[in-house]
């Protein structure tokens, strides 16, 4: 590969037309074209500005293979890099937050945030708790646990979430409730509303109980079952 060849391919690698080019190196666009055909060569000081811009060695331009320093240094950055990446990792992983706030009611914070990566899970307790393991009046997280909760698997008077079980409503993707439920399946003692609903009054696309309302009602007296199984 000649010196032309080089230039034509590191401008175009570097997505840079003749004329961006030209300007940088105070030429014309037919003095670029001619050195990328091999018509006319840059004068040395130019070369030195082409590697300079295109960010490799005079060398390289020249003969077409880096120099040992330059192999070396491009060695040490990737290195760094591979340090830097696994440093990052390895801070993500242990990554940790943990907030109390002063106020307390009895000897329960008003807020505890507890939020971490790994082992062991991160319990919060708190009037408004927030953790990988919520418990408190208001409790947010992956597992929560309390009168008001939200999270991917719950348990608490009123819950929202994917998994939840709400003692007085419950709004999930299943929810299960004594009371209300409402969500993809919903098993709701007094009232239902969901895809699939199953309570005493329901209401979905497929309805199962005592007063169904949906695309699919089916008449079922579930009214005494449901209650024995919801209140265990």
């Amino acid at each position: 590969m000649t010196i032309g060849e080089r230039i034509y391919e590191l401008r175009r690698k570097n997505y840079v037309s003749q004329e961006e080019l030209a300007d940088f190196m105070q030429v014309s666009r037919q003095s670029v074209s001619k050195w990328e055909t091999d018509q006319s060569y840059p004068e040395l000081d130019k070369i030195a500005k082409l590697a300079k811009y295109f960010n490799v060695t005079t060398d390289y331009l020249l003969t077409g293979e880096e120099s040992a320093s330059k192999s070396e240094e491009s060695y040490d950055t990737q290195n760094t890099k591979e340090q830097t990446n696994t440093t990052n990792l390895n801070s993500f992983l242990k990554w940790h937050y943990e907030y109390k706030s002063k106020t307390k009611i009895g000897n329960v914070p008003l807020v505890h945030i507890n939020l971490g990566v790994g082992l062991p899970p991160r319990i919060a307790r708190g009037i408004i708790a927030i953790g990988n393991i919520a418990q408190g009046v208001i409790a947010i997280g992956p597992i929560a646990i309390g009168i008001i909760t939200y999270g991917a698997l719950c348990l608490g008077l009123l819950s929202f979430g994917g998994l939840v079980l709400g003692l007085l409503a419950a709004f999930g993707g299943i929810a299960v409730s004594p009371v209300i439920a409402a969500g993809g399946i919903a098993l709701g003692g007094y009232m239902a509303f969901g895809g699939i609903a199953i309570g005493t009054n329901s209401f979905g696309g497929i309805a199962i109980g005592d007063n169904p309302v949906g695309g699919l009602p089916i008449y079922s007296n579930i009214e005494q079952p449901l209650y024995k199984l919801l209140n265990k």
